[in-house]
């Protein structure tokens, strides 16, 4: 009878057709499907899309196509990518380079191919553009279309595929990388001290405790995921201290769609930060002392977590305990065990089970892994106390490679997703910035493995750490991380990554003893890194302006009770920065208004918005309000009219 075979893009196999498919269990290439007429289909895996920003002026989003070759089969050109339906029906692609016979438009790949084919492991990328005004979802299937060397056909199809997650942040430093790169570019009227000053909405925590320490935020960071709520509402999601437990809000709005706490665990999942699947329909996170023993818990993101999937039934279910979750291409959730190695679960709809560990343990406490598709090859890479940095095949768990460096590493490592280059801050006193290739090699141009950037001087300066992963600039030249230290003077540091130089570091008073969970900074498309100084209290917006970091804006939370700024921001790609704050509510919520009162808040601030600009008398008639939020003479948004509002006034908006 007919049916269909995955993984291969649904193919019909009709009956009394034959189709053959040699497996090879000692093989890494996924093998081709073969038909009796000599022609070839790919596995589907072959084909990745993502959607890479949205061109408001034009209408127009933009979306990056990656072909790796998995297969063991060279594909020859001509080359097409042939989308075959687009829902709705209004959408269309910009500028196709032809049509098919039956009508559809194509993009050519072939001028990318070296010499006129696409060996196994070898990768092309290409930006194509569709039609969308509104920037609305919508769904696409596509069909490569290629060559054997004997001229029968090749093809990989791409069914049902959405686009329009631009809203996406589904891990911690947003991609498997840990590149922590936010697809926005701020716009020049933002490029100064009003970064911060306009809040989208603001929306409390569960409960609202009086104890200012109850309620806290721990370090999470608010991961979203559009169209993955309920009834298909774009979702972001945040983590708190007490009552213990997650919230999902409407991250245009900031309407509460649910909250509770999994499988009613402990206070540490105030420590991490929640991911999604790839798809969206799920919500991993880790927890300590659950009902059911489990560590790494599950949900699903439409429904919220009063009913929860666990590891429980693992024989030891710690292994999966710790760390922000990391989730790899097909799906596996990667974590850690305490001092341990990288370990990962497999959810299958009812529970999870660890399914995946390194071979050997790297001393793993603070730091998540990170992932890099090496060809037919996922690289898993982290390092660890032990004082190396390893890294694992993410299929058979065996050790690949190890560098020694006799230096601490305590936060995750930064990938380059275009070579595989990776980049980390380590060290305890003395700091040092490493960066190896793929396969552990010293970076040309770098004099070393690694570089130290911090000297630690008994007497004269003060030691540092580097607990939390960098980011990585969007054209890869720079490499930014943060140390902290005790005394309050930890630094942000702005790496060339040609040769391992300092370009220039920026003193964010960076304040905090050794802790579990750090603020890393995130860079957008025009090099503002957004970063927050822990016990400092404070977020920065800083512009990499090439020799300098030049600050933007500072936002200062509220100093009371034990509040840290150590989450890691999240920024959406038409400009909605998120972060859980201590500090006054002023902006509402779709069902909340706010009371001006100091509460633990999940924020969004519009980073696009303009501001209304108040005549003098207008000005003059608020000048002395308080607790005044939307007055058009607030102009730094604190609710107050006073004399940082007319400095302002002066310096930006007289005549």
């Amino acid at each position: 009878g007919s049916g269909n075979l995955e993984p291969f893009s649904r193919i019909p196999i009709l009956t009394d057709q034959k189709a053959s498919l040699t497996l090879d269990p000692t093989a890494l290439k996924i093998p081709a499907v073969t038909f009796e007429d000599g022609s070839l289909v790919l596995p589907d895996t072959i084909l990745d899309l993502a959607q890479t920003g949205y061109d408001g002026t034009a209408g127009e989003t933009l979306v990056e196509v990656s072909l790796t070759n998995i297969s063991g089969v060279p594909v020859h050109g001509p080359l097409h990518l042939v989308l075959t339906h687009m829902d709705p029906g209004s959408m269309s692609l910009v500028s196709p380079d032809g049509t098919t016979p039956s009508g559809s438009p194509y993009v050519d790949l072939t001028g990318l191919l070296a010499e006129n084919r696409l060996d196994p492991d070898e990768e092309i990328t290409k930006e194509i553009r569709f039609n969308c005004p509104g920037n609305i979802k919508f769904k696409i299937c596509v069909e490569l279309q290629g060559l054997t060397g004997t001229g029968k056909t090749v093809t990989a199809r791409l069914n049902d595929f959405m686009i329009g997650h631009q809203g996406a942040w589904p891990m911690k430093q947003r991609t498997m990388h840990q590149t922590g790169r936010a697809q926005f570019t701020v716009p020049s009227h933002r490029m100064n001290d009003t970064f911060f000053d306009v809040i989208s909405w603001q929306t409390p925590i569960p409960g609202n405790p009086d104890n200012e320490n109850d309620g806290r935020f721990g370090g999470t960071s608010m991961t979203f995921f559009d169209g993955a709520g309920p009834d298909g509402t774009d979702i972001v999601l945040g983590t708190y201290h007490w009552p213990k437990g997650i919230q999902g809000m409407n991250r245009h709005t900031g309407e509460v769609l649910w909250n509770g706490n999994p499988d009613n665990g402990g206070e540490e999942i105030a420590k991490m930060t929640p991911a999604f699947s790839n798809d969206g329909s799920s919500v991993y996170l880790t927890n300590q002392y659950t009902a059911s023993g489990g560590s790494l818990l599950a949900f699903d993101t439409a429904d919220g977590p009063s009913m929860v999937r666990h590891n429980a039934l693992d024989i030891t279910p710690e292994n999966l305990k710790y760390g922000s979750p990391v989730i790899g291409p097909q799906g596996r959730i990667y974590v850690h065990g305490w001092w341990d190695r990288p370990r990962a679960g497999t959810d299958n709809g009812t529970s999870i089970a660890e399914t995946w560990q390194a071979k050997n343990p790297l001393g793993m406490l603070k730091n998540d892994a990170a992932l890099f598709q090496d060809g037919a090859i996922l690289k898993v890479i982290s390092g660890g106390r032990d004082m190396n940095i390893k890294c694992f095949d993410g299929h058979t768990g065996d050790e690949l490679w190890s560098i020694s460096l006799g230096k601490v590493v305590d936060a995750s490592v930064t990938i380059d997703p275009s070579n595989g280059n990776i980049y980390v801050g380590a060290g305890d006193n003395d700091i040092y910035v490493v960066g190896v290739d793929k396969n552990g090699n010293p970076l040309p141009g770098w004099p070393s493995t690694f570089v130290q950037v911090h000297d630690w001087i008994d007497g004269t300066n003060n030691p540092q750490r580097s607990q939390a992963a960098g980011c990585l600039s969007h054209d890869g030249s720079t490499y930014y991380f943060q140390t902290t230290s005790e005394q309050g003077d930890g630094k942000l540091y702005a790496v060339n990554t040609m040769d391992g130089s300092v370009k220039w570091s920026f003193d964010t008073q960076a304040k905090g003893p050794e802790v579990w969970s750090s603020a890393s900074p995130i860079v957008t498309k025009n090099n503002v890194i957004i970063i927050g100084n822990h016990d400092g209290d404070t977020y920065f917006a800083i512009h990499d302006q090439g020799n300098a970091g030049v600050l933007l804006d500072t936002f200062q939370m509220d100093a009371s009770g034990d509040v840290c700024a150590k989450a890691s921001p999240t920024l959406s790609s038409e400009g909605q920065l998120y972060l859980p704050l201590r500090t006054k509510w002023t902006a509402g919520n779709a069902s909340q208004t706010p009371d001006l009162t100091v509460r633990h808040l999940f924020c969004s601030f519009d980073l696009e918005a303009r501001f209304p600009i108040p005549d003098l008398a207008d000005f003059a008639a608020d000048f002395g309000k308080t607790d005044s939020p939307g007055s058009p003479g607030d102009l730094d948004r604190d609710t107050d009219v006073d004399g940082q509002d007319l400095i302002r006034f002066i310096l930006n908006y007289a005549p």
